[in-house]
């Protein structure tokens, strides 16, 4: 097989092995320091507005995890498009791609507020549709409209031709539709990367929806062939006792663990994965509480999976 690009991404959600905000902040921080060192190719952070998320405004995040490391690309997985502007979208991550060239990714969802309260506070008044999942029909044009915004290509007849983009670079980050169903469908029509989540539950005919996205795929200024990668969730250590102890305390009834157990599991799984969607690319969430446990499990898998 070709050499695996291995994510890592991280909800930040408090638990009593961190119960304070400012500490889960520190560890995304660290964290990304230390996936830097092990080689991993991304480090995304996702948006939650629930009372157990540390932040949120992950956007605000990419630029200060992005000058704390080196190589490692950082990022939003994913964006809650439906609270956003298209256009502020685009100019807040051309802002960090600016300031990290070739480091940044922005990753867009199609999901909604954990909360209807939070909801109710974020479209503050505006039309913006039932409580749930942003309106399918809504959501793609949204998305084919940050990649417009990305790639200077918004239509003549488009209201925003024309509009700078600020700032004026010449490369891009990286567009990532995150998701199942019809996401791939929305990033093959925009010419975004996309990225298939295994952890909300089963998902029919997953390899089946890759084959679908390389086949329509329309190749733009920013990605010129389609890219498509797979995120699990989980936990690695060194035993399987200890990883089915990392899986009974994880909090969230909204993310399922998709491989649980030691660095020979996670190497038979995903080595499966990989042949069954044919990708080199892959994240997964990482379900431990602890600093400890991050940090060791992300070493085991480096190891497994990078042969570093």
């Amino acid at each position: 097989m070709t050499p695996l690009r291995l994510g890592y991404i991280d909800f930040a959600f408090l638990s009593p092995a961190r119960p304070v905000a400012r500490k889960a902040l520190q560890d995304c921080v660290e964290i990304a320091e230390h996936l830097d060192a092990l080689g991993f190719a991304r480090y995304w952070v996702g948006e939650h507005h629930t009372a157990d998320s540390a932040f949120s405004s992950p956007e605000l995040l990419v630029p200060v995890l992005a000058g704390c490391t080196t190589n490692i690309r950082v990022g939003v997985g994913a964006v809650l498009l439906r609270y956003r502007s298209a256009y502020k979208v685009a100019a807040d991550f051309r802002l960090s791609e600016a300031l990290f060239p070739g480091r940044i990714d922005l990753g867009v969802g199609r999901g909604g507020a954990d909360d209807r309260r939070a909801h109710e506070a974020l479209i503050d008044g505006r039309p913006n549709g039932e409580y749930g999942l942003m309106d399918p029909k809504e959501y793609a044009a949204k998305v084919e409209m940050v990649a417009q915004f990305l790639n200077g290509s918004v239509p003549a007849d488009h209201p925003a031709h024309g509009v700078t983009v600020n700032p004026e670079i010449s490369g891009s980050p990286d567009l990532w539709v995150c998701g199942a169903g019809s996401a791939g469908a929305i990033a093959a029509k925009s010419g975004a990367s996309f990225c298939l989540t295994l952890f909300h539950g089963a998902v029919p005919n997953g390899p089946g929806l890759f084959a679908d996205y390389r086949a329509a795929f329309v190749p733009c200024k920013t990605l010129a062939a389609p890219r498509a990668g797979i995120a699990v969730a989980g936990a690695c250590a060194a035993t399987d006792e200890a990883a089915e102890a990392i899986r009974a305390a994880w909090p969230s009834k909204f993310y399922k663990p998709t491989i649980v157990g030691t660095p020979e599991t996670w190497k038979r799984e995903v080595d499966r994965l990989r042949r069954d969607y044919a990708t080199d690319d892959l994240f997964y969430l990482d379900i431990a509480a602890t600093m400890e446990q991050r940090q060791v499990g992300a070493e085991l898998l480096a190891k497994a999976l990078l042969g570093s």
